[in-house]
């Protein structure tokens, strides 16, 4: 009964001294893992957000350049004296042969009457009889530049109009084929799938890799991320949302100087974070491995250096308690 208890006393103890130090090693390599594991996560999300936040401010410096430069030659054409856009229309006619994304140009005086106008499809613009109501008309009076919201057209193309004041006191208007806007959002390349699409700051997307999401006024005004980004300053974002998809996605929003709208990037979250992923199957296959190995390892130490010694001087002990004085002890054999 003796010897049971002392076997159990010291399996009990090599247990004990086993858990220890298992809690030990496994609490290390725990904090190592999760310090991998949050560096790993912290530089991939880092990178993936520089190159959107590049990738969204090239998209919009061209489009910004597209605008400036179409505002740019309406304004040199507003400080021409109107007379001789009357008797002289071929300057009219050869900025639209100049810029193809121009499909009619007019000037009108200040009470909104057509003074001269080139059209490279069809006259929308000129015909209008509500010209003295239009938003355009009325903000180019007033001594400012207008940019509008984009239209589709009969044929299922994007166009937006465009007007800055005259030196009469009219305006020069424009209708501007915004195909470029489509261009931009489908030559952006970052990762594998990762995409970019325009919206105005009310949330309507008018430029997207889907023509159907634009051609549908889909609208995220709504939206989560879009609430979001608008209560940040300057409108400039990043963080994660669920796409039109269902995926769950990594994305960045900025503004394109010159306009009323925002360009949208993103990256399907699975792969922006493909090497945190990675890095977590890794490090726990290598954490159970080499907590295996070293738990059997330490057992064997264990057993050698502390539980054998041990269960050898209990057992001297005994053999001295009963009088058998001969008996060499652990540290009469030099063990």
């Amino acid at each position: 009964m003796i010897k049971k208890e002392r076997l159990f006393l010291r399996n009990s103890l090599g247990q004990q001294v086993m858990f220890l130090l298992s809690i030990a090693l496994l609490s290390t390599l725990i904090v190592f893992s999760l310090s991998v594991f949050y560096f790993v996560n912290r530089t991939e999300n880092e990178a993936w957000q520089g190159r959107q936040s590049e990738a969204a401010r090239n998209a919009a410096g061209k489009v910004s350049s597209f605008i400036q430069r179409v505002e740019d030659s309406l304004l040199i054409l507003s400080i021409v004296e109107p007379d001789h856009h009357v008797t002289d229309p071929d300057e009219l006619r050869a900025l639209l042969d100049q810029n193809q994304s121009l499909l009619e140009v007019i000037r009108t005086d200040n009470t909104g009457t057509v003074i001269a106008e080139v059209h490279r499809d069809d006259s929308v613009l000129a015909n209008l009889i509500t010209i003295p109501q239009s938003q355009w008309f009325l903000r180019a009076r007033a001594g400012q530049n207008y940019i509008g919201n984009i239209q589709i057209s009969a044929k299922d193309e994007p166009y937006l109009i465009m007007a800055v004041p005259s030196v009469e006191g009219g305006s020069v208007a424009a209708r501007v084929q915004m195909n470029v806007l489509s261009d931009v959002v489908r030559n952006i390349q970052f990762g594998e799938t990762g995409r970019a699409y325009v919206i105005t700051r009310k949330g309507q997307i008018i430029a997207h890799t889907n023509a159907e999401i634009v051609l549908n006024n889909t609208s995220i005004q709504d939206r989560p991320e879009f609430i979001t980004l608008m209560s940040e300053p300057e409108n400039e974002w990043f963080g994660t949302f669920e796409s039109f998809d269902g995926k769950t996605v990594v994305g960045r929003a900025s503004p394109i100087e010159g306009t009323d709208w925002l360009i949208m990037t993103e990256l399907p979250w699975t792969e922006a974070f493909a090497s945190t992923r990675l890095a977590i199957g890794v490090l726990g296959t290598e954490a159970i491995v080499l907590l295996f190995i070293t738990s059997w390892l330490m057992a064997r130490r264990v057993k050698t250096q502390i539980m054998e010694p041990m269960g050898f001087l209990r057992k001297g002990a005994d053999e001295i308690g009963q009088g058998n004085l001969n008996h060499r002890t652990l540290a009469d054999t030099g063990r």
